[in-house]
């Protein structure tokens, strides 16, 4: 009730609310996206032996990747191509729901995909073994157009 449910809660409590802040909908996200990724990157890096500084790291990835993830969507909601992501550009602002976008604007929006990006291959490179497959993971599902 206090994780991924508080998160999805939050998100339905905010598209019709004018008193969200950016620090709610980062909280939002992080408790409904992101921990999603993190999770699933600890676990993978606990199966595979990773000691438990190596799990946070993997654990720090998949927040990065969260955060980063929902922004370009926010970004897509606005410039994205509609046959591409099979869905209507706009919604968020129809449905009068705060994105980052909202806050930030578009530039900004852009610049903390990048920043989020950077810190998480960062996250990755402090590991033993670099994984390619890891970097083309975060750069496909942050820079995506769909």
């Amino acid at each position: 009730a206090t994780g991924i449910c508080e998160g999805q809660q939050m998100d339905v409590d905010f598209e019709h609310m004018s008193q969200v802040t950016i620090e709610d909908y980062m909280k939002m996200i992080e408790k409904k996206t992101s921990v999603l990724l993190a999770n699933a990157m600890r676990i993978g890096g606990y199966i595979a032996g990773a000691n438990e500084s190596q799990q946070n790291a993997l654990y720090q990835y998949g927040l990065h990747i969260g955060l980063a993830f929902q922004i370009q969507d926010d970004i897509l909601d606005i410039e994205g191509d509609e046959a591409k992501l099979g869905k209507p550009i706009g919604s968020d602002e129809r449905n009068e729901k705060s994105t980052y976008v909202t806050f930030a604007g578009i530039e900004k929006s852009k610049q903390e995909v990048r920043r989020l990006t950077d810190e998480a291959i960062e996250k990755l490179n402090s590991l033993p073994k670099h994984n390619d497959f890891l970097v083309e993971l975060l750069n496909y599902l942050v820079y995506r157009d769909n």
